[in-house]
């Protein structure tokens, strides 16, 4: 027995007392919580249940007929949708918007290389990298920045230093 639990079975009263039980559950054993257990056990442990039987679906009824008014010609009368027609006129069809052109696809952006020792070329490893000018980066662009901008974007993953070419 270690120490910290003498010490602690001399705070609560001493010695363990004769005819109490031994406990060696480390948590709080309810009927309740024991119940919840006992049941789950059951369920797991016992004989699948039976399939449900297969009930075809009823079909659903005919819808009722809309009664048509006609007209004294015996044309059918369409609805006046506000606009004071009474029949449909020529160019009422809907007409489908166009679809737009395609918009081309982005090239990689290429920068000139560095001029002078201020400034660093990195190649892009991700999209969505938002680029000092405003712009947002595609993979595989390859940017002359500040140096301190491309050493912050090699820390975090998103670029890579440019070797080719005069990129120092």
């Amino acid at each position: 027995m270690t120490l910290a639990r003498v010490r602690m079975r001399m705070r609560i009263g001493g010695q363990k007392k004769q005819g109490t039980p031994h406990i060696t559950y480390a948590g709080f054993l309810f009927k309740d919580l024991f119940a919840i257990w006992t049941a789950e056990q059951d369920r797991i442990f016992s004989d699948p249940l039976p399939k449900p039987a297969v009930v075809a679906p009823r079909p659903a009824p005919a819808p009722a007929a809309k009664a048509r008014t006609m007209t004294a010609t015996g044309e059918p009368l369409a609805m006046d949708h506000g606009f004071g027609w009474t029949r449909r006129q020529p160019g009422d069809e809907p007409v489908a918007e166009p679809e737009p052109p395609p918009r081309p696809k982005r090239m990689p952006r290429r920068d000139a290389p560095p001029a002078d020792g201020s400034q660093r070329q990195v190649q892009i490893l991700r999209k969505g990298l938002e680029l000092p000018d405003g712009t947002q980066s595609v993979a595989g662009d390859v940017l002359t920045v500040a140096a301190e901008h491309a050493t912050l974007m090699v820390k975090a993953g998103a670029a890579e230093f440019a070797t080719s070419g005069d990129g120092k």
